[in-house]
């Protein structure tokens, strides 16, 4: 009798991992709601648009175009915010936490580059928020924020 609880038990606990899986609380949707006055597309446009001398070195150096105010806006499509959430996790969890989840991101095409922020909050002295600007194949080109 003992036996057969033992090879029971066995049997139930080396499946357990299996069955029980941790399954990951996918979010239903990954483009996030931009906030009132966001601050991510003031970068944007500024970097995109603006003829000051700053913002032109930061498109020289990461071969970003100067567009037209029309050419940059929030992106809606699913799959590029699921990608942009992807490539953003990735390198918090190469740099800050390895436990970081994927989670939903506000995402701004800017011409042929996307600014993404998984939109912590920027007030206060302990902000701690970081934005990452991408190219269409999600390599980093920069990031910029407070604590990051």
């Amino acid at each position: 009798m003992r036996l057969r609880l033992a090879i029971l038990a066995t049997a139930v606990l080396s499946a357990a991992p299996a069955a029980i899986e941790r399954t990951s609380a996918q979010p239903k949707q990954w483009c996030a709601a931009a906030r009132p006055q966001e601050p991510l597309m003031r970068d944007a446009i500024r970097v995109g648009t603006a003829a000051d001398e700053r913002s032109a070195l930061d498109r020289t150096i990461y071969k970003i175009a100067q567009v037209p105010r029309e050419a940059i806006a929030i992106v809606s499509e699913d799959s590029v915010c699921r990608a942009a959430a992807s490539a953003y996790a990735e390198i918090l969890r190469k740099s800050v936490d390895a436990t970081i989840p994927d989670k939903p991101v506000l995402v701004i095409r800017v011409g042929n580059v996307y600014f993404v922020d998984d939109l912590r909050s920027r007030r206060g002295r302990d902000a701690y928020w970081e934005a990452m600007v991408f190219d269409a194949q999600w390599h980093r080109l920069w990031s910029y924020g407070a604590g990051a």
